[in-house]
């Protein structure tokens, strides 16, 4: 198997460029003049928002599937192998996981272990503070 440990952290830092031109360009966005908006800055504002929104989301997608390969090519550890997908995970995880599969239109959350996707519930729901419904609606809102 060849390292992934330098193309994992090139990604991790790719992803958190994306995410900070992102903060950057709202911030600016947000402190332009806007009482007599120039409708050639709104339109070209409003694009690279959309843009930088899309590559960020795609960043994430592809440093989580690589980060999932790592993983997968390393060996289960000892009291795991052979577990059926899905063990463990309590009846209102799964309810979850499929409330968000189901919404999601754009199925930006194919491939993702039902495991990883719970846990990105989890944290959004901690990061949000907002309850279940809220939660999924924001993870599975049309980009």
């Amino acid at each position: 198997m060849t390292d992934l440990a330098a193309p994992l952290d090139e990604l991790r830092v790719a992803l958190s460029e994306v995410d900070v031109l992102a903060v950057l360009t709202g911030m600016t966005f947000d402190d332009m003049d806007w009482t007599e908006p120039d409708s050639a800055n709104v339109e070209v504002m409003a694009t690279l928002l959309r843009l930088i929104e899309k590559a960020s989301f795609a960043a994430g997608g592809a440093f989580h599937r690589l980060r999932r390969a790592v993983a997968d090519a390393q060996p289960a550890p000892a009291g795991e192998q052979g577990m059926p997908p899905g063990e463990g995970m309590s009846a209102e995880g799964a309810a979850i996981i499929r409330r968000i599969r189901t919404r999601c239109p754009d199925r930006r959350f194919d491939g993702g272990t039902d495991a990883e996707l719970l846990d990105l519930f989890k944290r959004n729901k901690r990061t949000l503070e907002r309850g279940d419904e809220d939660v999924i609606a924001a993870m599975t809102h049309p980009r």
